[in-house]
């Protein structure tokens, strides 16, 4: 509503442009098995079964249950078996499907694994009712169609001294969830792509959106710290922009920025000529870039610019004389959000995101008096290639991908199906971000 979308506007006004972008990801392996067993990808985690002390017992639904209770009700578990290439021989393994009662309850079920994707599960006997536990077996590198994976520019370090180890078997905790990349901008600095992880009280949390969807997303953040031998960030305070009204994280970064360029499309473009698909926020060292999922057009840059300069007289030195009231601040922002404008069609789509990650990196050089300048007119792409804009997509989880890649895609050796009953706990202390 507006007073959570106000909230988010605040947040963004004290914090921009501290962001990090992401989309929804998992394995396509993953999601052609939960669609085979025609499963909610909402109430669904994958899991790898991973060697343990078994003591001769098999993994069972009531080992599931028993060891998920805290989740909820657990519907469905699948446990399969198949053969995989692993350092180049066949190698059998087992995989699990769980289907939830509820989306909460699979978002539970990876916040109960934790930052190191793996959740013991103790083995009672083939029959589960042997009193102590016999063995146990770990289900490791959970997937889950709708969990946003988030990653950030920053500046390289040179980080020869902290050089991480070898990832462990099955490369479980050294998976990345986006591959790290480095890039150079027009004045020879290097920088790279890292994984973001939230920081909050769990040090588990998840963030995911209702459905499986391409859509980028926006998180904001009020620092940052590096974490994994400086292998990935940390963001500290993080809050996930809004996803609806369509584009409204993009038009928060836009008007709280201090410094923006917004990016167009090649001039051939003609069904988007004369506005801006793609835009790029500066944050002292490096630029954010990111695609717009409709076209900006200049009513709409002189409406951004009219409330910028509105929140720049109310905290100026003569606010009562060059600023407007709270409420009329509100308003125009309102008035922003819900306005209805066209999609990009997919083809500029593609070409927006293609803008965006071939754009060099926007240096702010020095900071205006003003606190929020206008916007300039969209700068001119014509250096993005064709094939660059055929190919504006995200990149798929390369580790990730190679613990599934054979997971679902031989004929299953052993299949087993069925619905488990698991009384659910009251002692659900993990707080779960509302999206």
């Amino acid at each position: 509503g507006p007073n959570l979308l106000t909230l988010q506007a605040l947040l963004c006004a004290a914090f921009l442009p501290n962001l990090a972008l992401g989309r929804t990801t998992c394995p396509p392996a993953v999601l052609a098995d939960i669609a085979r067993h025609r499963l909610d990808p909402s109430r669904t985690v994958a899991f790898i079964v991973g060697s343990g002390s078994q003591g001769g017992a098999h993994l069972t639904q009531a080992n599931l249950a028993a060891a998920l209770k805290p989740c909820g009700k657990l519907e469905q578990s699948i446990i399969s078996k198949s053969r995989v290439h692993v350092n180049g021989a066949l190698s059998l393994q087992t995989s699990a499907l769980l289907s939830f009662a509820s989306q909460e309850g699979a978002q539970l079920a990876l916040r109960m694994a934790g930052m190191r994707g793996s959740l013991p599960v103790p083995l009672t006997g083939a029959d589960g009712t042997a009193r102590q536990p016999v063995g146990t077996a770990w289900l490791q590198a959970p997937q889950y169609a709708c969990r946003l994976r988030f990653q950030r520019l920053t500046c390289l370090e040179d980080t020869a001294a902290v050089a991480p180890p070898e990832p462990a078997a099955g490369g479980v905790e050294g998976a990345a969830p986006a591959r790290l990349a480095a890039a150079h901008d027009d004045a020879g600095e290097s920088a790279e792509v890292l994984p973001v992880d939230q920081v909050w009280h769990s040090g588990s949390a998840v963030l995911s959106a209702a459905e499986p969807s391409p859509e980028e997303r926006l998180l904001l953040a009020t620092a940052w710290s590096r974490a994994g031998y400086r292998k990935k960030l940390l963001a500290h305070g993080a809050t996930l922009l809004p996803a609806k009204p369509a584009g409204a994280a993009q038009l928060l970064a836009l008007t709280f920025s201090r410094h923006v360029r917004l990016l167009a499309p090649p001039a051939d473009a003609a069904p988007a000529a004369g506005g801006a698909i793609a835009a790029q926020v500066a944050d002292g060292e490096r630029a954010v870039a990111f695609a717009l999922p409709w076209l900006l057009r200049r009513a709409d840059l002189d409406a951004i610019n009219e409330l910028r300069a509105a929140l720049s007289g109310s905290v100026g030195e003569r606010p009562a004389a060059d600023g407007e009231p709270a409420a009329a601040i509100q308003l125009r922002l309102m008035k922003l959000l819900v306005e209805k404008r066209p999609q990009l069609s997919e083809g500029l789509a593609a070409m927006a995101a293609a803008i965006a990650a071939d754009a060099t990196n926007l240096n702010c050089g020095e900071w205006p008096s003003t606190l929020l300048p206008p916007i300039g007119e969209p700068a001119g792409a014509s250096g993005v290639l064709a094939e660059l804009a055929a190919g504006g997509g995200a990149e798929p989880m390369e580790e990730e991908e190679a613990a599934w890649g054979g997971a679902h895609g031989g004929g299953a050796a052993h299949d087993e199906a069925g619905g488990v009953d698991g009384a659910a706990s009251d002692e659900e202390d993990l707080e779960l971000l509302e999206i």
